[in-house]
């Protein structure tokens, strides 16, 4: 990875230790409609203007604030996400709508989840990312697994994504 990867590769961190902070301490489950931190205003102002990069770290700090408002903001109306295997490809869900009820149930589940991006590859409408995400099983012991992900952003916000299987 280059000087510019590098640079966004830190920025991405930054935010993410950002938000850890900002929302340290979260563990009632999800909140759909939290009051706003500065981080995720700051993605919420125009995002026809937002580069696919910056889209993603606006999904990974609402992500990071269980914000599923936020989340959904930044999808396009028709979302689609796709599953992806050595099977073949098959979509886990579409729409806005569908993506809220899954991402409340799953903070339900985890609600001591939170994401980082360890590396992404910007090209074109398309980011490609490697994803880590954390929690802390019933157990008491935090786990965390890595997917890929490709995102695909049409004016501002994600058309479409394609997660691969994820590993410890």
């Amino acid at each position: 990875m280059g000087p510019r990867g590098s640079a966004r590769r830190h920025a991405v961190a930054a935010a993410v230790l950002v938000s850890i902070f900002a929302t340290a301490g979260l563990r009632g489950g999800p909140n759909p409609h939290p009051a706003a931190t500065p981080q995720v205003l700051r993605y919420r102002q125009e995002p026809e203007e937002r580069t696919p990069v910056q889209v993603l770290e606006a999904q990974l700090v609402a992500f990071n604030a269980h914000d599923v408002h936020a989340m959904t903001d930044n999808l396009m109306p028709d979302f689609v996400w796709f599953a992806v295997d050595s099977d073949g490809m098959s979509v886990q869900l579409s729409g806005r709508e569908a993506f809220a009820q899954s991402m409340v149930s799953y903070f339900r589940a985890l609600p001591t989840a939170r994401a980082e991006i360890e590396e992404t590859i910007e090209y074109g409408r398309f980011v490609a990312a490697r994803e880590r995400t954390y929690w802390t099983g019933a157990d008491g012991i935090e786990r965390s697994a890595a997917a890929l992900a490709v995102y695909e952003v049409e004016h501002g916000r994600i058309q479409r994504v394609w997660y691969y299987p994820t590993e410890a």
